[in-house]
């Protein structure tokens, strides 16, 4: 019978993404998609949000952390600690989106 994690808090479920345990990535995109997106949504002018898809940039920062978290580029000592590293990766990765947008 499978364990169940929902019930771990975002530390252990990032400790076992490090150790190749699917479910927990999918846990983690879960927890935090809407969120994200919402945040995303918010920072786009209303210009831009017709060029810019905030859920795009949210899969975008998803895949940076995944890639960053199989290579061991991120730790935690909190779960608020995970939070803020995927709003810093999605706002920059938006204002890059942003800026390219703009500059055309």
């Amino acid at each position: 019978m499978p364990e169940n994690i929902e019930h771990l808090d975002t530390t252990q479920i990032i400790e076992r993404l490090r150790q190749s345990d699917e479910r927990s990535a999918s846990l983690l995109f879960d927890r935090y998609v809407v969120r994200l997106t919402a945040l995303a949504r918010a920072r786009l002018s209303s210009r831009l949000a017709s060029r810019v898809d905030p859920e795009d940039v949210v899969m975008s920062a998803y895949r940076s952390f995944f890639v960053g978290a199989r290579d061991g580029r991120f730790s935690f000592n909190e779960s608020d600690d995970f939070w803020r590293l995927l709003v810093t990766i999605t706002l920059r990765k938006l204002y890059r989106q942003a800026a390219r947008h703009q500059a055309e």
